[in-house]
């Protein structure tokens, strides 16, 4: 469950179906997003990783590429996976990956959160 007193957010680019994507600003501009999917899907799943070749790991901190210059201290945390939805109203079902990358402050408080995801399929689940 997401804490929303553990966000200092500044900006967020989120997957909005490509009706908007400039950099948003405000932490309920987060919750109108979260608020979205809630609302309209159903079935939710997240595969950890899945469209990673070669690896079932989806969370990574910091930079690890190239590995002699990985961070020890990362200020970010990125997130690589597939979603699984059911569309509520149509009963439509979609699968899209998504890639997530969360910066964290000084005090440890996310202030940015950027997202990408192939959302193409997932607007064909609104037709009826």
């Amino acid at each position: 469950m997401i804490k929303w007193f553990q966000f200092l957010l500044i900006q967020f680019s989120g997957t909005d179906l490509g009706i908007n994507s400039e950099m948003l600003k405000g932490i309920d501009i987060l919750k109108e997003n979260v608020t979205f999917w809630m609302e309209n899907f159903e079935d939710i799943s997240f595969t950890e990783g899945g469209g990673l070749p070669g690896t079932d790991i989806g969370f990574w901190g910091g930079n690890v590429y190239p590995t002699d210059q990985a961070m020890s201290g990362p200020n970010n945390v990125r997130m690589y996976g597939t979603w699984n939805v059911t569309n509520s109203n149509t009963g439509k079902a979609v699968s899209f990956k998504h890639y997530l990358v969360w910066n964290f402050n000084e005090d440890g408080k996310v202030h940015t959160v950027t997202e990408y995801a192939d959302v193409g399929g997932l607007l064909s689940t609104f037709d009826q």
